[in-house]
This record gives C-alpha cells, sequence and structure tokens, in this order.
C-alpha cells in the first residue's frame, strides 16, 4: 500500500535527525496487497514508487513477503539490481536450492552486531505462483531459521527475525531455531501494541496499509543479556495516575448518600494502586539489574502531516490516486496478540 508514503519518509528523516543510530526495516508485503486489486500496470508502478522510495529511507532490510511474489520474481530481482536490500532464507531455487536472495544482512551499531533474518510465508491468496516458470520454492520456515540460526551465533549479538508468517508458524520458528531475540511482523489485521513474549523472544506486530509505523528503541549495555519492556513500565505509571484521579472523583463523593458503597470502592482502588506501585518497583529493580531493555510503540502516521518533498513529487509524477493511498479495509482496536 501507498498510505502515507511521503509522510513515513518524512517522519523517517525526523527521527535521523537524534544522535542514536538509527534503522528502516520492513517485515515483508511492502510492495502488493490483495485488499486493494487495480490493473497490473498501476499496481507496477506503485510498486516501483515504493522500492524508490524505501531507498530513499536509507532501508536496511526488506524481507519478502508471499504476496511481494504476486507479480512474479522478476521484479523482486530488479529491485535488488538496483539497491533494495531484500532478504529471505526460505525463498530457493528448486533445482540449485540456492537462496534467491540473501537469508541475512548484517549491520553494526556501537559494536552492537546485529542480524535482520527474513522469512517468507506461503502463498495463501496471491495465486499459485511458485509454480510459473518453476522458479522459485518456499521451503519451510522452521527448516530455514535451524540452519541459519546456528551460524548466526557466534557472529552477532542481537537477532531480529523479518516475518511475514501466522502467529503459530512463527511460535514453531522460534522454539526450532533459539537465538531470536525479536520478531518483527506478524501475518493477520488484528492491530496489536503489546508484545508477545514466548521463549526468549518478543513478538512485535506491524500493521498493513501505511496507518502506523513501528518503532523499536533499544537499550543495550550487556549484549547477550535478556531484555525487558521498558514500556511495560511506562503503561504502569500511566494506569497509577488514573488510579490517581479515580481516587479523587470517589474521595468528592464522600458523605453522599452512597457513603458505605464509595468507601468500599475507595478501598478497592487503593488496593489497586499497592499492587500496581510494587510491580513497577520489581520491574524497575529487574531492569536495573539486567541493564537491557526496549521499548516498542506504534506511530500513527497522519494523512495531514509532514510530508517528504521528493517523495510527495515522486508520487504526482507516477499519477497516482490519492484517494487510493488510505484505503483501510478493516481496523481493530488494540488488543493483547493471542497465544497460538
Amino acid at each position: 500500500m501507498l498510505g502515507g508514503l511521503a509522510q513515513r519518509a518524512a517522519f523517517v528523516a525526523q527521527v535521523r535527525k537524534s544522535k542514536n543510530p538509527v534503522t528502516v526495516l520492513d517485515s515483508g508485503d511492502l510492495f502488493f496487497s490483495s485488499l486493494q486489486k487495480m490493473p497490473p500496470a498501476q499496481a507496477m508502478t506503485k510498486a516501483r514508487l515504493i522500492g524508490r522510495a524505501y531507498l530513499e529511507m536509507g532501508v536496511t532490510a526488506v524481507n519478502v513477503g508471499s504476496r511481494d511474489l504476486g507479480h512474479g520474481l522478476d521484479f523482486l530481482l530488479e529491485q535488488r539490481q538496483a539497491g533494495l536490500p531484500l532478504i529471505s532464507a526460505n525463498l530457493r531455487d528448486p533445482v540449485t536450492k540456492a537462496h534467491v536472495f540473501p537469508p541475512y544482512t548484517m549491520a553494526v551499531y556501537s559494536g552492537i552486531r546485529v542480524a535482520f533474518v527474513g522469512l517468507t510465508g506461503q502463498l495463501e491468496d496471491s495465486g499459485n505462483i511458485s509454480e510459473v516458470g518453476n522458479r522459485f520454492v518456499i521451503s519451510d520456515p522452521v527448516e530455514a531459521a535451524r540452519e541459519i540460526l546456528p551460524k548466526l551465533k557466534r557472529k552477532t549479538d542481537l537477532v531480529i527475525l523479518l516475518s511475514d508468517l501466522a502467529l503459530s508458524r512463527i511460535h514453531e520458528v522460534v522454539k526450532a531455531g533459539r537465538g531470536i531475540d525479536f520478531v518483527l511482523g506478524i501475518r493477520g489485521r488484528a492491530l496489536s501494541t503489546k508484545p508477545l513474549k514466548k521463549e526468549a523472544a518478543y513478538f512485535l506486530q506491524s500493521t498493513p496499509n501505511g496507518i502506523y509505523m513501528g518503532r523499536l528503541d533499544l537499550g543495550i549495555s550487556r549484549p547477550g543479556y535478556p531484555f525487558e519492556d521498558a514500556g511495560k513500565i511506562i503503561e504502569m505509571e500511566e494506569e497509577l495516575l488514573s488510579l490517581d484521579q479515580h481516587l479523587e472523583e470517589l474521595k468528592a463523593q464522600l458523605g453522599g448518600p452512597s457513603e458505605e458503597e464509595t468507601q468500599f470502592r475507595i478501598g478497592l482502588v487503593k488496593k489497586r494502586k499497592a499492587g500496581v506501585e510494587e510491580n513497577i518497583r520489581r520491574a524497575s529493580a529487574i531492569g536495573r539489574s539486567r541493564a537491557n531493555r526496549f521499548n516498542w510503540k506504534l506511530v500513527p502516521i497522519d494523512p495531514a502531516g509532514p510530508q517528504d518533498s521528493k517523495v510527495r513529487e515522486w508520487i504526482r509524477e507516477a499519477q497516482i490516486n490519492e484517494d487510493m493511498l488510505w484505503l483501510v479495509p478493516e481496523r481493530c482496536e488494540p488488543e493483547p496478540l493471542p497465544e497460538p
């Protein structure tokens, strides 16, 4: 989807102004969508524009999603030739079994070695294009993880998986492969702002249609040690403020006709407040002892927000219908990621 492409580019440019290293990633299904039908020529125009914009943003890795294969392999090979860092550990040549694209890419930030591994999901609604020309096959992602991850163990301090797999399949990959710290991207429409931890990995859900950009902030003081979710403390602190406000509202009702009920409710809120304060204390202590922390959030991209002038001009030159840029077939309220 092209929703907010110029706004996304402007957001990335703004974040890059900070003193910390910034990495731009995409977990897959970047170029084509089964939810928005359009003539093939127009779809290709949009896809090439997306690739051009992500190169402009300085993207580090783009996982090949199954829907990215919707218009054949030649387009993706063209994008790779143009410099777009496409990766996939389980997209292979059917004859030689070689990887069509690199299975992973590496980057170093202040001495911290990070590997970005890509896994391609199965072709659900893109048609049986794996048979067209017999030019590629999508192998089992679990077996691909078992092959790649041991090779990365001594090379890296951090492994981030980019994936368009379903949640149940990602669980299998993490359990079988070991060594994955974060998973970015989960196939499905449900919108969740909260990380899910399974084994030693945190699952972080991206969202389709350009409505949000996921932002993962990492603080690494002890490479190889576990991570703690700093967002939990922020969330608990926000709940504490809400409880304080509710407590003041209840106290204002004292002396009224429902005095006994009000006192009872005040007791419940105080009990909850004490529990939240204890959880904050424990979480803060763990964070200090283990050092490595992360914070994950979804940043909404405002259609009326700042736009990158260069990308905006490319959209105009491509004559893309802007009414289609923000097509959202379904938008769900945030909810926790379910267990498979």
